[in-house]
């Protein structure tokens, strides 16, 4: 046998015995069936963003903003009679064309349960505000919550969102 054949052969065996194998490269040990490390439960994600806002400092809105809020008919209903109260999150802007999917919506914005509808919030001119990114959704997407209770004519409306995306 070559010298070369034996340098290599001790080299693998050096590395099979340490226990560290090809998982080492990214710290982790790959598994059958887990493409993606497990998400933190609901609960944890809710504690992070309460500790984050309480941190964040409002500013007031130098110009009206439309945002919207992913919800269920009956909590349409209450916010557009009632307002929303302080605290509440909302998208950091209102993109124009067909809202996503319920499933889209709730991963994109790591909601706790799937939302029925979509409402259309214009945030008057001056509303405290606190801006972050979403925790528990995609990265990049903004949230928006207020500090002052919103009105309850500044929801404009409240629209249905199809369960699943259509291929």
């Amino acid at each position: 046998m070559s010298l070369r054949i034996r340098l290599w052969i001790g080299i693998l065996g050096v590395v099979c015995f340490c226990g560290q194998g090809l998982g080492a490269v990214s710290g982790t040990i790959a598994r059958s069936g887990s493409s993606s490390p497990k998400k933190p439960p609901y609960s944890a994600i809710r504690r992070r963003d309460a500790a984050r806002d309480a941190k964040t400092p409002a500013k007031p809105l130098a110009r009206p903003q439309t945002v919207y809020r992913y919800t269920s008919k009956q909590q349409a209903q209450v916010e557009m009679r009632k307002g929303l109260p302080p605290g509440k999150h909302m998208t950091a802007n209102a993109p124009a064309g067909r809202p996503p999917s319920s499933a889209t919506a709730k991963r994109s914005y790591g909601l706790n349960r799937q939302p029925t509808g979509r409402e259309t919030i214009v945030l008057p001119k001056g509303q405290p505000v606190k801006t972050n990114k979403v925790l528990g959704g995609t990265s990049g997407k903004g949230e928006i919550t207020s500090t002052q209770r919103v009105q309850a004519g500044a929801v404009k409306k409240w629209a249905p969102i199809s369960k699943s995306q259509k291929k």
